[in-house]
């Protein structure tokens, strides 16, 4: 059998196989969303988001694949999180019970426009 002996940090920022994913950081912020082209808006609330996409507490859990818009007001902005962002994004994870027992879901942004 050939595996592949485990790398250190160090080694893994040499490795060009190694892609290390975005920093996440835990903000809770209220966020509504719904299946693209839906009039309806559901209410959320973010556990945690980074640059590529936003896992968020929710009711109603979307199919993965499913494409949704995402309306997120954050209460401080910066560069990589301005205030107010409308996204267009992909659902990746669904999760009927975390730790806290609620549902989430993970969304990956496509196109987000900032206001």
């Amino acid at each position: 059998m050939n595996e592949k002996p485990e790398l250190n940090q160090h080694e893994m920022k040499d490795d060009p196989m190694h892609v290390q994913a975005p920093a996440r950081f835990h903000i809770d912020a209220p966020l509504r969303y719904r299946p693209l082209g839906d009039e309806r808006w559901a209410t959320a609330e973010t556990i945690n988001i980074s640059q590529s996409g936003v896992l968020f507490h929710c009711e109603e859990l979307l199919p993965v694949g499913r494409e949704v818009q995402l309306y997120l007001v954050l209460t401080k902005g910066s560069v990589e999180f301005p205030p107010l962002t409308i996204c267009v994004g992909t659902v990746t994870r669904v999760v009927e019970h975390l730790a806290d027992s609620r549902p989430a879901m993970a969304v990956q942004f496509v196109d987000q426009q900032i206001s």
